[in-house]
Formats: C-alpha cells, sequence, structure tokens
C-alpha cells in the first residue's frame, strides 16, 4: 500500500494502526482499498484535511501527510 498513487495523485504514505485494526475487524480486502485509491466514485474532503476516497465497496481516509487513517466497508464480508 506505501508507494501507491490515488486518483488525486496523492501518495501513500503510511497505514495507522487504527486503519489496520479496522481493516481486519470490517472485512476491508486490499483490492477494495486499491480500487477507492485508484478509481474512486467520489473524492470528498474529511475532517482536519483528510481525503475521503469512496469505492464501489469501502471508503479510504488518508490524512494530508498521506497515511490512511481509517477504512470503511460498504458491503458485508461475503459479498462480491
Amino acid at each position: 500500500m506505501v508507494g501507491l498513487r490515488t486518483s488525486t495523485g496523492q501518495v501513500v504514505t503510511g497505514v495507522k494502526l487504527h486503519a489496520g485494526n479496522q481493516a481486519v475487524a470490517r472485512g476491508v480486502r486490499t483490492s477494495e482499498i486499491i480500487n477507492a485509491l485508484k478509481h474512486p466514485v467520489s473524492v470528498r474532503p474529511g475532517y482536519g484535511g483528510a481525503t475521503r476516497y469512496s469505492g464501489v465497496s469501502a471508503e479510504v481516509r488518508v490524512s494530508a501527510s498521506g497515511r490512511i487513517i481509517t477504512l470503511i466497508r460498504f458491503k458485508g464480508p461475503n459479498d462480491r
């Protein structure tokens, strides 16, 4: 994930522990994270200068410094 360039040109510089925990707890797949960052349905500003990348199955929030700060899944882990 680190080094990935988003659709807006932002480079992912890291992943906060919270985001990693949320990925596991919410069943967010790596492919869903990459899809949201590279091919978002929408990109919106988030709290504190973060950017919200919404894909088909998940939303990825990236801080202004490029760290993934949290993840939200729109579908259940068994949905495709």
